[in-house]
């Protein structure tokens, strides 16, 4: 049971600034009061603690051993307060808090970086988990709850998932460097592994390719494999295979690796849970507008 009797945070807030001021008038300036009415909430505070915490002076107040001890932890007191309510209101309007984010292999490097950047100048509370699974696997993830946003293949279903933003990104081939720069694709493919996410992750994708490539009577060694874009970059450097990727990974290559520009598409979607918090809300605001800035 608190000891304070019928204390008020004006009566705190009193107590505090007269032990700060040691002046009743100087604390009357400060809050904004007569200097009368702080007097009367100094005489009530000390009535209902049952503390002495001041002695008047000709030139003012000072404070009793009794009131230096309290007024030290009466400010801590307060500070804790304002850091509280300050902390309550970023996590209510989504300034602060932790935020899963899901991505899938070949979605890393494409807008990835753009949402990421945004989110850590705009929200810099944030603390930000990445979540790398399948797009069926996060979509399953969002409906559970057990992730705020994902970036991945539009949902066919999407039953509780609100879509925030779709586009269409243009893809590229990625080779080796070694391979001649007057050599088609067609004619790299010939020799060159191809490494493409799984056809159960983008069928739409791997559809459209096995199209082209029916198209062109090419057979290929075509590899389906969870390796994310970093790494499939990785190994097209070391001359080991060729990939499929979008134009803005160009941005984070290393050297050893070639563009060159395909007639395929691949469309990608932020989605989040419907009637999700402010948190998630608020991020997805922020992953649309730097996706829209970014292809601008």
């Amino acid at each position: 049971m608190l000891e304070i009797g019928n204390l008020t945070f004006r009566h705190l807030q009193a107590l505090e600034v007269v032990g700060r001021e040691k002046s009743m008038s100087k604390a009357a300036v400060s809050l904004g009061y007569s200097q009368s009415q702080v007097s009367r909430l100094v005489q009530e505070a000390e009535r209902e603690s049952g503390l002495k915490l001041f002695r008047r002076t000709g030139h003012g107040v000072e404070l009793t051993e009794s009131g230096k001890y309290f007024s030290v932890e009466l400010s801590q007191l307060l500070a804790d307060l304002n850091a509280a309510v300050r902390t309550a209101r970023q996590l209510s309007t989504g300034e602060t808090g932790h935020l899963r984010l899901g991505y899938t292999s070949i979605s890393y490097g494409m807008r990835i970086r753009q949402v990421l950047e945004a989110l850590r100048k705009e929200r810099p509370g944030l603390t930000i988990e990445l979540v790398r699974n399948r797009s069926a696997e996060l979509s399953e993830a969002i409906s559970r709850q057990t992730i705020h946003l994902a970036l991945v293949n539009p949902p066919e279903t999407a039953r509780g998932i609100l879509v925030h933003a779709e586009w269409e990104e243009s893809l590229c081939w990625v080779v080796p460097k070694s391979q001649e720069s007057a050599e088609s694709i067609e004619d790299i493919l010939k020799r060159v592994p191809l490494v493409t996410p799984p056809r159960a992750q983008w069928p739409a994708l791997f559809g459209r390719l096995l199209t082209w490539l029916d198209s062109r009577q090419l057979k290929v060694n075509l590899f389906e494999t969870q390796i994310d874009s970093f790494d499939a970059l990785m190994h097209v450097a070391a001359g080991s295979l060729c990939t499929l990727l979008p134009m803005n990974i160009e941005e984070i290559a290393p050297t050893g690796v070639r563009f060159i520009e395909s007639e395929l598409t691949l469309r990608t979607a932020l989605v989040s849970r419907e009637g999700a918090d402010a948190l998630t809300t608020g991020a997805a605001e922020i992953a649309v507008r730097a996706i829209s800035e970014a292809k601008t």
